[in-house]
């Protein structure tokens, strides 16, 4: 019994350690994503700042953090972030050529 109670314990206490890292991290990246937003916008950092507020607000309905959503959160904005910029320069919704110039039929 008292194995028992040592092992639940341990995993106790290493559950909530690694719950505090990945808050680290979240902040950690959320001060990285304001910082960049602040002086070099872009869509990377847009991006980035999306998959955070999506974050937020996932905890909000949930009234708690999950630790695995917060894990994925922390890659996807490191994901966001380290992304290749646009190749064209056209704006959300324009279109890149004339659709009748896109458009392919297959016969």
């Amino acid at each position: 019994m008292r194995v028992a109670s040592t092992v639940l314990m341990v995993l106790l206490a290493s559950a909530t350690a690694a719950q505090a890292m990945c808050e680290d991290d979240l902040n950690n990246v959320r001060l990285k994503v304001e910082r960049a937003q602040k002086t070099d916008p872009s869509p990377q950092t847009i991006a980035a700042a999306k998959e955070l507020q999506q974050y937020d607000e996932r905890t909000a309905r949930a009234g708690e953090e999950d630790e695995l959503d917060c894990h994925n959160t922390v890659a996807r904005v490191e994901r966001a972030l380290e992304g290749q910029p646009a190749v064209n320069n056209t704006k959300p919704g324009e279109a890149v050529g004339p659709v009748n110039e896109r458009a392919t039929s297959v016969e």
